[in-house]
């Protein structure tokens, strides 16, 4: 399969892989792989030179660590980890500068650190996480999807945010400090611990 130079789009959801091989590097023309539903916990070192990977679905594997290398392929616009058990993410996910929506989902992640140098990032899915703290200050996010986690301060600034997503979060406050979110269509705090309304 590795010697297919050609190929554009790899697709191998559902299968029972452990492991991906070296020699995935030869692939250089590859722009979607979808790996979902297979057995893998680690990638190897060849797999950044996929620089031309814009798609990648490594959801429902066994990933415990955030598989680093990916951020070696900076030209990815969507990835999907979810339903894994990640428990940290790496501030080198910032060199994923192209990237646009991230789907995170029914990990194990506990905090999202900064996430500022991602310029390009439109929607983050953290639902069904252990989150207690987020401060992503990503510059133009619209999505911000957190539901069932464990945030009962929420502070981050996201002049952007169009739809935010906080139901079933032990919520006391919201702010939005040094920024109002003027664009924001959509904001979910159902089943939370609010006594007032935010803004009073």
């Amino acid at each position: 399969l590795t010697e297919a130079y050609k190929l554009v789009s790899l697709e191998l959801q559902r299968n029972f892989i452990k492991k991906v091989p070296r020699a995935i590097s030869k692939l250089g023309n590859l722009t979607i792989l979808n790996l979902q539903c297979n057995e893998l916990e680690r990638l190897p070192h060849s797999f950044g030179l996929l620089k031309n990977l814009q798609l990648l679905d490594l959801s429902s594997n066994k990933f415990i660590f955030y598989p680093n290398v990916i951020n070696e392929c900076t030209n990815l616009l969507q990835i999907d980890l979810s339903y894994n058990k990640i428990y940290n993410i790496p501030q080198s996910i910032n060199q994923l500068t192209k990237l646009a929506k991230i789907n995170l989902s029914h990990n194990k992640l506990t905090e999202i650190q900064s996430l500022a140098e991602m310029k390009n990032l439109r929607t983050l899915n953290v639902r069904y996480n252990r989150i207690t703290s987020i401060k992503t200050v990503a510059p133009n996010l619209q999505n911000l999807f957190l539901t069932e986690n464990r945030i009962s301060n929420f502070e981050d600034k996201l002049p952007k945010l169009r739809t935010l997503e906080l139901q079933e979060n032990p919520i006391t406050s919201i702010s939005f400090k040094g920024f109002y979110p003027l664009n924001m269509t959509s904001l979910i705090l159902s089943k939370a611990q609010l006594s007032s309304i935010p803004g009073d």
